[in-house]
């Protein structure tokens, strides 16, 4: 491991140990969550069956990975009733 000092303080692999603030989250802008969740609602997408993030990404513009969790962080209660492949321990 290797040391670096920087303004900030000792640093290890880049990381700044002392005089690290974090930033504020930026919260998007209403708007774009009201549009958002009418493209989900006007759209035909059957959200019960396999393949409805892929569908939803390209309605949005996104990669498939982020359109789920997109609707995982922003609208959790909708996404309890979305289908969610089963993850078994092989």
């Amino acid at each position: 491991m290797w040391v670096r000092i920087l303004p900030c303080g000792i640093t290890f692999s880049g990381k700044c140990l002392r005089g690290f603030k974090e930033k504020e989250k930026e919260k998007r802008p209403s708007s774009l969550e009201k549009a958002r969740w009418q493209i989900i609602e006007n759209s035909n997408i059957d959200f019960s069956k396999f393949g409805w993030v892929g569908e939803l990404a390209k309605l949005f513009g996104i990669a498939p990975n982020r359109a789920g969790y997109y609707v995982k962080i922003h609208y959790p209660d909708f996404y309890k009733n979305c289908f969610i492949r089963n993850r078994s321990l092989r």
